[in-house]
């Protein structure tokens, strides 16, 4: 029984690589006219879906068109500020002896940027540091299109404005989802979860209350 996969999403991930349809084809062991079938009306049996997930290191489910829109929510723990935090307190406390007032202000920093919880409804995508006392968020329709991205380890986590030019926010490690505006703008926001994050968006944007072509 063939399944539905998302053409569109298949599509980018192919140009992105910078494959023909034929390479995309051969680099899964699969007919060119398959791979035109996939990309035309996502028809795909299940061995062609498991060979498309393979090449594009990507988990089979992320693949599948999602017909009905799902919210998506998750929570990131700052490990890597955690750790960081931890370290400059041991080590002002080693040498420094810390009064108390940088004791309070390293335990208020550890808390506002202890997690980072991302929100994608049908019309808005929200995200917040922490408790949420720091928050951004921007209406869906307003989004141009977004891409897994790498940031470099010495960009930093946290919140900043990084060397190219856009604004980032994460809270550990290096994966992120970068965001293009239809304004122009960009900006980056870090995620363990870079595939479902950015599946959610472009399911978000495929919406017809957020896409006038359709």
């Amino acid at each position: 029984m063939d399944m539905k996969l998302d053409s569109a999403l298949i599509k980018k991930l192919r140009n992105e690589k910078h494959w023909s349809q034929d390479e995309l084809a051969t680099a899964c062991g699969i007919s060119l006219r398959t791979i035109q079938r996939i990309e035309n009306d996502g028809s795909a049996s299940s061995e062609s879906l498991k060979a498309l997930a393979a090449v594009f290191k990507l988990e089979s489910n992320t693949l599948l068109l999602r017909e009905d829109f799902k919210a998506y929510q998750h929570t990131q723990i700052g490990w890597t500020i955690l750790l960081i935090l931890l370290l400059v307190y041991g080590m002002l406390d080693y040498f420094l002896l810390l009064p108390n007032p940088a004791r309070i202000i390293l335990t208020v920093i550890a808390v506002l940027f202890c997690t980072l919880t991302v929100r994608v409804s049908e019309t808005e995508i929200l995200w917040f540091f922490g408790p949420g006392l720091i928050r951004k968020h921007e209406k869906i329709h307003d989004i141009e299109n977004c891409s897994r991205v790498s940031n470099k380890w010495w960009w930093g986590w946290g919140i900043r404005f990084h060397p190219i030019g856009q604004w980032l926010y994460n809270v550990s490690g290096f994966d992120a989802v970068e965001i293009k505006m239809k304004s122009g703008r960009r900006f980056r926001i870090g995620t363990d979860e870079p595939n479902y994050l950015e599946q959610a968006i472009n399911s978000a944007l495929r919406l017809p209350v957020n896409n006038p072509n359709k």
